[in-house]
């Protein structure tokens, strides 16, 4: 929260008894729309060249708040590269349990959702 008292979550209610809701839990969830969350994506498009591009990561703020981006990839592609059948789900793997250990060293038992989905690309 940023000040004793407020919540990082968007509530309902003043009473925070309802639907609270999280940022990065926003996409396509219409119930908070009108206390102003929009739950459209904001969409882009990257042209993927599979000689550069070898998966894509997508991956809850609970990754990134300790994990960066340069880090997620070289983990990521570690594990591409030892290939077999569940690359993708060992290399999930890997980046959640790196994330969650980062969350333990800084936050004891609290710790953010942590989800990613690993994708190889050009296959």
């Amino acid at each position: 929260p940023p000040a004793p008292g407020l919540s990082a979550r968007v509530w309902l209610d003043a009473k925070r008894t309802r639907v609270g809701l999280a940022m990065s839990r926003s996409l396509g969830d219409g119930a908070a729309k009108r206390v102003g969350v929009v739950s459209d994506a904001e969409v882009r498009r990257h042209a993927v060249d599979v000689a550069r591009d070898a998966a894509l990561v997508a991956a809850s703020d609970g990754v990134w708040e300790f994990v960066g981006s340069d880090e997620a990839a070289a983990l990521v592609g570690a594990q591409l590269d030892q290939g077999g059948p569940e690359a993708c789900a060992d290399a999930c793997r890997a980046l959640v349990d790196l994330a969650a250990q980062r969350w333990r060293d800084a936050e004891g038992l609290y710790r953010d959702d942590i989800t990613c989905v690993v994708a190889r690309l050009g296959e």
